[in-house]
């Protein structure tokens, strides 16, 4: 039973190598089927799929530099490594140059020969998805450079604060000194009725204690007034002022 596992897994290593190569392109369609013939194409997934669609995917590219696409189906990070079909030892994933959403940008540049393309993307939730391509890079020399495109950045609309009309304020009694003062309201030798007015000396003919400089109205008439008077009048201006 060990022996049959050992033989079944050199004979897996050497048919590996023989499709590296590229000895097996002419019939590995008819040979070989399922995973194995998935994964030749590119079309095997590792992990939870992520990727849309990949460009190129694998066969021959023809111009430098290599420009890769790749679309996934939600936010990810993307990389890639090209390794010489057979050869061995271990290739380090390199980041795309434009990657971090759902489009994803890169360009590399490669000598003419057969190559292995891997491109693997990770989500923000850790899942991975892995796919890998066969390339024949032949272009003879022919360089093809084209414009890297810019990573699309969505400007919200700004929206300007209206300038907050402040309504003009319009006093309906008398303007003293920055202050509104109301009807019956004192400011030193003047009182508000409904403009300001000189306050009235003794036996000048008056209708409120307000308007006399005594603060004594007596039978329509400014009076003069005792200490108490004087204190009482005082305290009538002050709850009128309230």
């Amino acid at each position: 039973m060990v022996k049959r596992g050992v033989t079944f897994i050199v004979l897996l290593v050497l048919l590996s190598s023989l499709a590296s190569a590229g000895l097996l392109d002419s019939f590995k369609g008819g040979l070989f089927t399922g995973v194995w013939n998935e994964y030749l194409t590119g079309s095997v997934v590792q992990g939870e799929r992520i990727i849309n669609y990949i460009r190129p995917e694998g066969g021959i590219i023809d111009s430098n530099p290599i420009y890769l696409e790749v679309s996934t189906l939600k936010n990810a990070k993307c990389y890639y490594y090209f390794k010489l079909s057979g050869s061995t030892g271990f290739s380090y994933f390199q980041l795309f140059k434009l990657t971090g959403e759902s489009y994803h940008y890169t360009s590399t540049e490669l000598k003419d020969n057969n190559y292995e393309m891997s491109i693997k993307c990770s989500d923000l939730s850790g899942n991975t998805e892995t796919r890998n391509y066969f390339v024949s890079v032949k272009t003879n020399g022919k360089i093809v450079y084209r414009s890297e495109p810019a990573k699309q950045v969505v400007e919200e609309p700004k929206i300007e604060d209206a300038a907050e009309e402040k309504p003009e304020f319009v006093c309906e009694g008398c303007s003293f000194d920055s202050a509104c003062l109301k009807k019956g309201n004192i400011a030193g030798d003047y009182y508000c009725d409904g403009e300001l007015k000189p306050r009235l000396k003794n036996k000048e003919i008056c209708n409120f204690e307000y308007e006399c400089l005594s603060g004594v109205c007596m039978n329509n008439k400014c009076g003069k007034q005792d200490a108490f008077e004087r204190v009482l009048a005082y305290f009538k201006a002050l709850f009128k002022k309230q």
